[in-house]
Formats: structure tokens, C-alpha cells, sequence
């Protein structure tokens, strides 16, 4: 068997203002003991499926590099003691840009870490204080410059637009500067307002102005082009890399693969089955899975369209009709045919993915492709 493994981490120093992750600020002093439940969890989760191999594993949160270089340490060494890293296993750690050291850097990659994700999210100092970053844009540049220098090229950087007070030459601003770093990978997000967060609240007093959907997708259009133009491929919605540095942990959950969450709230898909974490506060008492439900059929057809529909590569045709048949599969061509003669799907030999544009409405067209089935 092979899975990747997902660790939450959900330890910040203060709550961005967008975010509705499971994460605190002011609980760091409970890492240790949170770290020990994780690898306690693992165990578990060895018992159940055996010292399986693991492709990727991806600590995230939340703000993992709050965590001491030892912390990290712990967590890289005790998963790999219990499951069988693959030789070209990818091992990514969400960062901020403000967290970072060349000391702590220099360690982890020592430990096994060969990829950074850092949450940039914009270049401007002014949005970054109103979204409630502890970071700035000078300490993106030396984040990133520290990682290459300790030998971590694999390098992505998460940045977000239509943000309140967010113009297009802002975004368009933090995209060039993002690249011009000599990073591997981007992932741009575009904001997404959520209920009990403190700018959804601030958005709906009307005290701050989000831009519309067409303003929204023209940011995306126009990064597109530019990324394009120095080779950045799009190979997702919302992510972009040099050929070569495609997340492969992301790519796992796009294509259905197994996956082992570990950690408050992360979520897992293991043979078939779906399974979710208590909150932090059940999760340090000892409680075990809040939901679990197997995946049917149905489930398995929905979520394939969906999911990998999302990479632009699209559908892999061949591999669909093999899982679930002939019939189904024609079910869902004749559907995919409609879109095709509209401009919001195309078809090679072996994939049936959305056109750019069909990708700006994904959510609708997935609901085409699988309503007659």
C-alpha cells in the first residue's frame, strides 16, 4: 500500500482576518504535547495499515514554522521511523515568511524537508496589515533567498487577490515580484469570504469593498498570461510551476489517491473510506475520528470529475471507464460533448478537461457533467 500523509500543525501567533482554519494563537506551549498525540495517531494508523510507503507528506496548518527546528525535527523523523519513505519522497512545510531563520531552515533540511510553501499573499504592506499578516514583503525576498542558500530550491509562494483595497496592478505587482525570486512553484487564491471570520463580518458592515467576480477573474486572466510568458505553466485552478515542480503531495488528492490526515481537524481518504479529526480541544483529550463514512460508487464517480477536472491536464478518460465502465463514461462524454461545442471543454485521446474559460466556472460545469448519471 501507498499513501502521502497530511500533519496539521494548528499553532499561529495571531488569526488572519480571511482565515476560517482550525488555528490558534497563544496555544504554542501545548506543541510538544500535540506533536506526541500526532505520532501517537500514526502508530495507530500503522496498526491498522501497516508500515505503508509514503510519496509525499505535507505539514500544514495553521503556521508549522512557529514550531522549534527540533519540533519540526520530531515530526519528520518519528513518521519516517514508523512508514516507509519513498527515496524521492517530496516533504513540504508550510511557512511564514516572519518565522524563518538560516539556522532553522539549515536544520529541517536536514531532517528530510526539501520543500517550503510560504503564504506570502501579497507584496504591499498596506493589504498585508489589513489582512493581519505578521509578515512583509522584505521578509518574503529573505526567506526565500535564506531557503535556496541552505539548499531548499523547491520553493513555493501563496499569494491571494481580489482583496479588499486590492487594485490589479497591486496584484500584478505581487505576482512579478514572486517570480523574479527564482521560485519553482506559485498558487494564487482568490479570496473567499467566510462566515464568522473578521473580514466577512467587516464586509458585511460595508466597511471594507472586495472586488466583484469580473474584476476577480480579470486578475486571474491577466497572471495567466504573465506567468505563461516566463514558462510558469497553469496545471491547476489555482496553481502554476515550472515543468517539473507540480506539487506532487496536491496531486495526490486531485486524483483520488490515499492520503493519511494526522492531526486536529485533518481530513484522510484510506481504501475507500473518508474520515475527519475532532477539533484541537477533543483532539488533546484523546478523541478519535468525528466522521467516517466509506465512499460508494456514486461518490467515487462525483469525485473524480470533480477533482481532477481541476487540473488541466483534465479527466483521464481511460483510467475512468477501467474503474467505473463503458456505460457511465459514455453518460458522462454526451454531457461533455454540449460543453465542447460551446467553448468550455476540450478532448484529446485520453483527457477531457475545461478550457480556461470553462475553468472560471468549474463548479457548474461539474454539475453538467455528472447530472444525468
Amino acid at each position: 500500500m501507498k499513501a502521502s500523509i497530511y500533519v496539521h500543525v494548528p499553532f499561529c501567533k495571531s488569526k488572519c482576518a480571511y482565515c476560517d482554519f482550525e488555528s490558534y494563537a497563544g496555544k504554542l506551549d501545548a506543541a510538544d504535547e500535540y506533536i506526541s498525540r500526532v505520532l501517537s495517531e500514526a502508530k495507530r494508523a500503522k496498526t491498522e495499515y501497516g508500515a505503508f510507503g509514503v510519496p509525499s507528506v505535507f505539514i500544514g496548518g495553521g503556521t508549522p514554522s512557529l514550531l522549534s527546528k527540533e519540533q519540526i525535527g520530531r515530526i519528520v523523523s518519528g513518521l519516517s521511523d514508523l512508514f516507509t519513505f519513498e527515496k524521492d519522497i517530496e516533504i513540504t512545510l508550510e511557512a511564514n515568511p516572519g518565522t524563518v531563520d538560516e539556522q532553522k531552515l539549515s536544520y529541517i533540511k536536514k531532517t528530510g524537508v526539501n520543500r517550503i510553501s510560504f503564504g506570502a499573499q501579497a507584496a504591499q504592506e498596506h493589504i498585508l496589515k489589513s489582512l493581519g499578516r505578521i509578515h512583509t514583503w522584505p521578509d518574503v525576498e529573505k526567506a526565500v533567498k535564506l531557503s535556496q542558500d541552505v539548499g531548499i530550491g523547491n520553493i513555493n509562494v501563496d499569494l491571494m487577490y481580489a482583496l479588499p483595497g486590492q487594485t490589479m496592478g497591486d496584484f500584478l505587482e505581487s505576482v512579478e515580484k514572486a517570480y523574479t525570486l527564482g521560485i519553482k512553484h506559485l498558487s494564487l487564491y482568490s479570496l473567499i469570504l467566510e462566515e464568522g471570520t473578521r473580514l466577512f463580518e467587516s464586509a458585511e458592515r460595508g466597511e471594507v469593498l472586495i472586488p466583484g467576480d469580473e474584476e476577480s477573474v480579470s486578475m486571474q486572466e491577466n497572471a495567466i498570461r504573465l506567468l505563461d510568458g516566463i514558462g510558469m505553466k497553469r496545471y491547476e485552478i489555482s496553481n502554476y510551476a515550472y515543468p517539473g515542480y507540480e506539487c506532487r503531495h496536491n496531486i495526490v488528492y486531485w486524483t483520488r489517491g490515499d492520503y493519511l490526515g494526522l492531526g486536529c481537524a485533518a481530513h484522510s481518504l484510506m481504501n475507500e473510506v473518508r474520515f475527519l479529526n475532532p477539533p484541537f480541544s477533543s483532539y488533546m483529550t484523546g478523541e478519535e475520528h468525528i466522521e467516517k463514512e466509506a465512499v460508494d460508487a456514486v461518490g467515487r464517480i462525483e469525485e473524480s470529475i470533480m477533482l481532477e477536472t481541476r487540473m488541466t491536464r483534465g479527466l483521464d478518460v481511460e483510467a475512468f471507464s477501467k474503474s467505473f465502465g463503458g456505460e457511465i463514461t459514455e453518460k458522462v462524454l454526451k454531457q461533455a460533448d454540449k460543453l465542447i461545442l460551446v467553448g468550455y471543454a476540450e478532448r484529446n485521446e485520453r483527457y477531457l478537461s475545461f478550457t480556461r474559460e470553462g475553468m472560471n466556472i468549474h463548479n457548474a460545469l461539474v454539475v453538467k457533467l455528472i447530472e444525468k448519471l
